[in-house]
């Protein structure tokens, strides 16, 4: 079936069978957009007022020169107005401005209001919204621990870029806090990981930790191991990495799917590394209210996140290792966390 509105088969709520009773319901209401922006899609929403969800669209960021341009398209496709618009965006969000570390598109506030036609517009990070979200969204535990009442919590999001907010209890609720803590140096645990600094090193002269705990750092850990021979390598499976539109996921479904050991090496040093940082995270900020862990990567690999591997990396503390095997760590199982985040911050935002 194709829709009426867009002309586009099931890309939108509004089907065939719906499309005469939704337009009616639809015209002389404006709507609330809520967007996800991350380094390689752009998610957008639309909801009601009162919070039901109409129109979601994925978009992929290649295929447009700049946000406004795609924002432009979603508004001229649909035909609504809207009475509030919340980005989250993944960067740092300074002056009602972000410049995306992972994407050269520059995102602000005016830009967005103009491509809109919309005069209420917030702008924030991607991470930051998914700390707004955290009640609101099913978890799994992949790490035992006592969630400490009204305890601090970190948010950490390893996607095309590496994510982190905490969440912070200010006496009545919870506060969303943005950082930009996958930008610090990134600290190797062990004799391997002073090994793929170097490897790094030589590359991107600096070296942060959204350089291993990422996407493009399963990537890196990937090239790092296939260089070095430390195991069998499928042919097959190496062409099709080569050849894929995302090397981090076919690395990740070939480690999965036991069909190459190389793919199965960058994957467990990535579980070891993202564990290590975690653990590194929960200590900075005293996250005794838990650790969460949001985006593809972490779902895709919570079977791997759930073994053992990473509790021992964020546990090996030292004389912090019991305070760590404390600290409780869940995987938020809501894709869309970032979206939900953005609209729940539309409807606090007093303008």
């Amino acid at each position: 079936m194709f829709c009426r509105i867009c002309s586009l088969p099931r890309r939108c709520l509004y089907i065939t069978q719906n499309a005469r009773f939704l337009w009616k319901e639809v015209k002389g209401l404006k709507y609330v957009l809520a967007a996800d922006i991350g380094g390689t899609y752009t998610r957008i929403a639309v909801f009601t007022q009162r919070g039901v969800r109409r129109i979601y669209h994925r978009y992929e960021n290649v295929r447009y020169p700049s946000l406004t341009a795609l924002l432009h398209d979603f508004r001229v496709r649909h035909g609504l107005s809207f009475s509030k618009a919340s980005l989250a965006v993944a960067g740092p969000v300074v002056g009602g401005e972000a410049k995306m570390p992972n994407l050269a598109w520059h995102v602000s506030v005016d830009l967005v209001k103009h491509a809109l036609l919309v005069k209420d517009v917030s702008l924030v990070n991607d991470a930051y919204a998914a700390a707004a979200a955290l009640d609101d969204v099913p978890v799994s535990r992949i790490k035992a621990g006592r969630v400490v009442k009204n305890g601090t919590r970190v948010v950490i999001g390893p996607g095309t870029g590496l994510g982190v907010s905490l969440s912070v209890w200010d006496g009545r609720r919870y506060l969303p806090v943005a950082t930009e803590a996958g930008h610090l140096d990134f600290a190797p645990a062990t004799e391997l990981q002073a090994r793929l600094w170097q490897f790094l090193h030589e590359r991107y002269s600096h070296v942060s930790a959204e350089r291993l705990v990422s996407g493009p750092g399963i990537v890196n850990a990937y090239y790092y191991f296939r260089k070095n021979k430390v195991a069998a390598e499928s042919k097959e499976v190496a062409a099709a990495i080569d050849a894929a539109d995302s090397p981090a996921r076919a690395i990740v479904d070939a480690a999965l799917a036991g069909t190459d050991g190389v793919a199965a090496h960058a994957i467990s040093e990535f579980v070891s590394t993202f564990g290590s940082y975690a653990g590194g995270l929960a200590l900075a900020s005293g996250a005794t209210g838990g650790v969460y862990l949001f985006g593809s990567i972490a779902n895709k690999l919570i079977s791997v996140l759930d073994v053992g591997l990473f509790e021992e990396a964020f546990t090996r503390k030292g004389r912090m290792k019991q305070y760590c095997e404390k600290i409780p760590v869940f995987v938020v199982k809501d894709p869309d966390v970032v979206l939900k985040g953005a609209y729940l911050l539309s409807k606090s935002s007093k303008r």
